[in-house]
């Protein structure tokens, strides 16, 4: 389990699975223990890539957005070769807004000369 978010309110559950054969048992396993804990992202960490019902299973559970970022996957897998290559940018937290530039809603000064009548 680790903590994020802007202040670290968010809960991640962490699920490592170190044999060669893996299943969508183990995404489904790990999206109830997140459902039970009330965290927010599962991450599944195995040694080989994962199968095509574990990338279904794991889409399906839908995303997580915290207000001002991103949406990132609630479920995610992750090899040890992609979390070994990439390091901390492996695991898709909210951590960037999604768009840096916003703009600013119009102001009118009310006490503005209007127009000149000469």
């Amino acid at each position: 389990m680790f903590r994020f978010g802007p202040a670290k309110e968010h809960v991640a559950i962490v699920s490592v699975k170190g044999g060669m054969s893996v299943g969508v048992g183990m995404v489904r396993d790990l999206d109830a223990v997140v459902t039970e804990q009330k965290a927010q992202i599962g991450i599944l960490l195995t040694l080989t890539p994962p199968t095509g019902p574990m990338v279904d299973w794991a889409k399906g559970a839908g995303t997580f957005q915290v207000e001002g970022f991103d949406p990132v996957p609630r479920l995610q897998i992750i090899t040890v070769e992609e979390a070994m290559e990439k390091g901390p940018r492996a695991v898709n937290t909210p951590l960037r807004h999604g768009s840096p530039y916003k703009k600013a809603a119009r102001e009118e000064d009310t006490r503005a000369q209007g127009a000149l009548d000469i």
